[in-house]
């Protein structure tokens, strides 16, 4: 029972066409389902690899472009910076520069440092403040 139309299904029976109909229906899912299931797993891939290679430092490309990673040099400017608003007591220069390194990525050797500074900023604890500043100033 051959037919011209272009229907992929002519010369099929009624209930032949219905099931035809949802055979396709269940391939292009399973496609579909598997291309999901693939890219997800690549985009697993993808972060486990960029947090090995952040883990070991060789990754200090920012993921947000929008945000710029601050340079080593200009985060041993800030140390030395703190280190002098400390020497002239002049705590709220020291608070303002802190808040001014938020608005930066900052590379992963350094992110605890400065939470670090945060915290002990706020208790104004000059000594461990300048202990911090010792180990990572160069």
């Amino acid at each position: 029972m051959a037919s011209t139309s272009k229907n992929p299904h002519a010369g099929f029976r009624d209930g032949d066409v219905w099931l035809r109909a949802r055979l396709d229906d269940a391939v292009q899912l399973s496609e579909a389902e598997m291309e999901g299931s693939l890219l997800d797993a690549y985009r697993n891939l993808l972060r486990n690899i960029e947090s090995v290679l952040r883990h070991y430092g060789y990754l200090t490309v920012s993921k947000n472009t929008d945000i710029e990673l601050l340079p080593e040099d200009t985060i041993q400017l800030i140390f030395l910076k703190i280190h002098q608003y400390i020497d002239a007591f002049d705590f709220t220069k020291i608070f303002d520069l802190l808040e001014e390194v938020k608005k930066y990525e900052l590379p992963e050797t350094y992110q605890k440092v400065f939470e670090q500074l945060n915290t002990l900023m706020d208790d104004l604890s000059i000594d461990e403040i300048n202990e911090l500043l010792a180990k990572y100033q160069k």
